[in-house]
C-alpha cells in the first residue's frame, strides 16, 4: 500500500514523545515513529500480545548503535558549518565589492 502524505498539528509535548521513540527504537524519522506508535498501540488493543512482542523486538534490532548515530550527527553539523562558511565568504566577498562601489563613486 502506498502511503499518502498528511499534516497534522503537533505540540511540543507530542514532538518530544515522537524523538522519544526515535531515539529508543532507531527510528529514522517522525513518520516511522508515528507509523511504529500507531502500529503498536493497534496491536496492544487488539489483544495480540505475540505480534506486540514481535513490533518491539524487530524495532530495537532495527535501532542503529549510538556511535553510529552519533558519527551521523556529527557529520551533519560538520556539513551545516561549511554551508554557513560559505555563505558568510561570499556575504562577505558581497560586502567588499558594495564598498569598492562605493569609494569609486564618492
Amino acid at each position: 500500500m502506498q502511503a499518502k502524505r498528511t499534516s497534522i498539528f503537533l505540540t511540543p509535548t507530542d514532538r518530544l514523545a515522537i524523538r522519544r521513540l526515535q531515539t529508543r527504537y532507531g527510528l529514522a524519522t517522525m513518520s516511522d515513529a508515528l507509523r511504529f506508535s500507531l502500529r503498536l498501540t493497534e496491536t496492544f488493543f487488539s489483544g495480540d500480545e505475540q505480534r506486540m512482542v514481535e513490533l518491539l523486538r524487530r524495532g530495537a534490532q532495527q535501532r542503529v548503535p549510538l556511535p553510529q548515530r552519533l558519527q551521523t550527527r556529527l557529520a551533519k553539523t560538520k556539513q551545516v558549518n561549511q554551508q554557513v562558511e560559505h555563505r558568510l565568504s561570499r556575504n562577505a566577498e558581497i560586502l567588499a565589492r558594495g564598498r569598492g562601489v562605493r569609494r569609486n563613486d564618492g
